[in-house]
């Protein structure tokens, strides 16, 4: 037993049975040993926390270098959000802990994916006071959605897969609109 295979076992309790099921008591029941013995390789159960968070972050990260790398425009866009939505629910346990446990290396590995969507969004020409904003309207769209279906939210019998290409679709139409109209004072709806 090392910090490495605690952190497998943990991954592997929070995408089967849940985040909430990460405990001391079941990862030391998973090893055989006592809760004290775990703490000769971790320093607490924050730490596992914030360590899968982190983990989880790696991934998306590795997403775009390695499955949207060459790719520009909306090709690159679309990959990244099919490919983040497919990580997220093989991995539903994994995911939910990077929306609630978010420590400093979780954070300056946030600041780097930020930098990697900027830079796939660069071919849109959006301005660079919104770039932040058509991200987190990425993100709000990725995670809504993702959110969702791991929670068995869309109950109709349309596939989910198609809702989801739409979705995307009418993100990357927006991004057209943001690129070449610029939205300055416009609003393209009426809130």
């Amino acid at each position: 037993m090392n910090k490495s295979a605690i952190m497998e076992k943990a991954v592997a309790i929070a995408n089967e049975q849940g985040l909430e099921n990460v405990t001391i008591a079941n990862l030391s029941r998973a090893f055989s040993v006592k809760p004290p013995s775990l703490y000769k390789h971790i320093e607490n159960i924050n730490a596992i926390m914030e360590d899968l968070a982190v983990l989880c972050m790696q991934e998306l990260i590795h997403i775009i270098q390695s499955e949207c790398f060459g790719l520009s425009g909306d090709r690159a866009i679309v990959q990244f959000c099919h490919s983040s939505r497919s990580f997220a629910l093989r991995n539903p346990g994994l995911y939910q802990a990077m929306h609630i446990y978010q420590g400093k290396e979780y954070r300056e590995l946030a600041v780097s994916l930020i930098d990697m969507i900027s830079k796939m969004l660069a071919p849109y020409n959006i301005e660079k006071n919104k770039i932040i904003h058509v991200i987190r309207h990425l993100r709000a769209l990725l995670h809504g959605f993702t959110d969702l279906e791991i929670k068995n939210g869309f109950a109709m019998q349309e596939k989910i897969s198609d809702s989801f290409s739409l979705a995307v679709s009418g993100f990357v139409y927006q991004l057209h609109y943001y690129g070449h109209k610029g939205v300055k004072n416009e609003k393209p709806y009426k809130t």
